[in-house]
């Protein structure tokens, strides 16, 4: 619930105690720690959540105007470095002064940039409410009028759901809308569909959902280790590519040393196996993350292995039988390291006049490239000639193909970390736009022909649900206006991978749910795992 700064005549602190300056500081690495205090705030740091060693300061602020609607229980607390973003979610416990009368809850008022407020609820005792949170700010506890904390679930727009996984590792990895307004997911399941047997630990899958939701057809398919399908494309005559990584040989082409690695599969759209073939590359770690279609040629990108331990970042162009047109290769050289850094590919995509576009996640520097690492974004003519190249120092971008998206015009859109951006054909950031890195994280990007569509995961849900999160989905205008957000998850963790855009506008959604009990909007019954969505416009 986001609320607006109060104003100054806003009602007093309801306790007197409300230190003012510095009341407690310590320094916490990647080990993890804690920060006390002698006045009950305290800061609980698991390990992993740093990986640098930071210096932490917690500041009295005195009595503070509380948000609007909301009555201040003693003071609040500024902890710094302001903005400090965590890997982990991280506890604050701030101390309050109870009992409460039953018609008032405790909860936790975090005042970001610009003064607006968000409520947290967390675990409240008679002294204390300790909550959840991935990024520093300014705190107060405050008492909240009753009844229930506002959801900012919505499930108004949603059309349809099917929720099909076989158990709570199964999801739905990547996702195209066909020429017929039809959807093909593609994935992992680590069961056994009807009409199937299980090849292996895990098996890919590839499932067609007609525009009304209902299912076409199912190809499972694995070869006794784990097989996983994480892109998937359609032509303009429906034609079906699937590409992912397979530990094993698959068995389904002509290959004497019958080797394991990256795969690329066709399909018909009755769902046929047209032809497939593997990644002839020496070394661990090859898979197929990102496809697109290019005329009768495909361009893909992954991970390439190498006789080194970490595989590098390749984008290939291929004809229909898997054979090389051009390709490239892109290694983070970390500093101080024997070339030993695992590099991957976020997205791949062609604009109107035959041009590639790479999106990939780099370890390290790229060589003549200035930067120390980091989001990659690299064009290429048709001939595969590099136009140019831009780096990112972001956190990073989903390793799946659904974090880049290119426009016939030529421009570039792509998800990474928590910034949202739109490149011209030149290069040049056109505009960016962030989601609040405290609460939420970007998975996936889809492009409609007014909009630009991004989903992501969020931790702000109703405190009663724990340790959970939601999916949500945000549309931009293609000059960057933020639209609308839709929040929609179940009791549990649901996950977002793949995102895309029918001829009608209306938006699927695809990822992994994770609950045990209750169940996404649009589901009758308790699930988990693999989910596909349909939402309005």
């Amino acid at each position: 619930m986001s609320l607006p700064s109060c104003s100054s005549d806003a009602g007093p602190s309801s306790d007197a105690a409300a230190p003012v300056g510095k009341v407690g500081a310590s320094t916490v690495g990647p080990a993890g720690g804690a920060v006390t205090t002698s006045v009950g705030v305290r800061i609980d740091i698991p390990p992993g959540a740093l990986t640098t060693e930071v210096e932490i300061t917690i500041t009295g602020l005195g009595a503070i105007a509380p948000p609007e609607g909301t009555e201040a229980i003693r003071g609040g607390y500024l902890f710094e470095p302001e903005g400090l973003t965590f890997l982990l979610p991280v506890k604050v416990t701030l101390p309050v002064a109870g009992p409460y009368p039953q018609e008032k809850r405790v909860a936790v008022g975090r005042q970001v940039a610009g003064g607006e407020w968000t409520l947290l609820e967390g675990a409240v005792t008679d002294t204390s409410v300790t909550v959840e949170t991935l990024g520093f700010s300014r705190w107060l506890a405050v008492l909240v009028g009753g009844g229930a904390a506002q959801s900012k679930r919505s499930a108004e727009h949603v059309i349809w759901t099917r929720q099909f996984g076989l158990g709570s590792s199964d999801e739905v990895s990547a996702l195209a809308v066909g020429p017929d307004d039809g959807a093909v997911v593609a994935g992992i399941t680590w069961g056994a569909f009807p009409g199937f047997e299980q090849g292996g630990n895990g098996d890919a899958f590839v499932r067609r959902y007609d525009a009304n939701g209902q299912e076409t057809w199912t190809r499972q398919f694995g070869a006794g280790s784990t097989e996983h399908a994480k892109a998937v494309a359609t032509s303009a005559a429906g034609t079906i590519y699937v590409a992912g990584q397979a530990l094993h040989f698959l068995g389904d082409e002509t290959d004497p040393e019958r080797r394991g690695g990256g795969f690329v599969r066709t399909y018909g759209a009755d769902g046929d196996l047209k032809g497939s073939f593997q990644l002839k590359t020496a070394g661990y770690g090859s898979e197929v993350t990102a496809i697109a279609v290019s005329g009768n040629d495909l361009v893909i990108a992954g991970q390439q292995g190498t006789e080194r331990a970490d595989p590098d970042l390749f984008v290939r162009k291929i004809d229909g039988a898997g054979n090389t047109i051009w390709g490239d290769v892109l290694n983070g050289q970390k500093a101080g390291e024997n070339d030993n850094s695992s590099d991957s590919a976020c997205g791949v995509g062609v604009d109107g006049e035959g041009n590639a576009v790479l999106l990939g996640q780099l370890n390290g520097p790229l060589a003549g490239v200035s930067g120390r690492g980091g989001v990659v974004v690299r064009k290429y003519a048709p001939g595969g000639a590099a136009l140019w190249t831009k780096v990112f120092e972001d956190e990073g971008c989903a390793v799946n193909s659904g974090s880049l998206r290119v426009a016939a015009d030529g421009h570039v859109y792509l998800a990474a970390g928590t910034e949202v951006r739109k490149l011209g054909p030149s290069g040049d950031v056109l505009w960016q736009k962030s989601v609040d890195p405290l609460h939420h994280g970007l998975s996936t990007i889809a492009l409609a022909p007014d909009a630009v569509l991004v989903a992501g995961f969020t931790r702000d849900v109703p405190a009663a649900e724990g340790d959970s999160w939601d999916v949500f989905v945000r549309r931009y205008g293609l000059d960057g206006a933020e639209g609308w957000t839709r929040q929609l998850g179940s009791p549990g963790q649901d996950n977002p991978y793949a995102l895309d855009v029918d001829g009608a506008g209306r938006i699927y959604l695809g990822g992994r749910s994770i609950t045990m009990s209750g169940s996404l909007p649009g589901v009758t019954e308790p699930g988990t795992g693999a989910f596909l969505m349909q939402l309005q416009p």
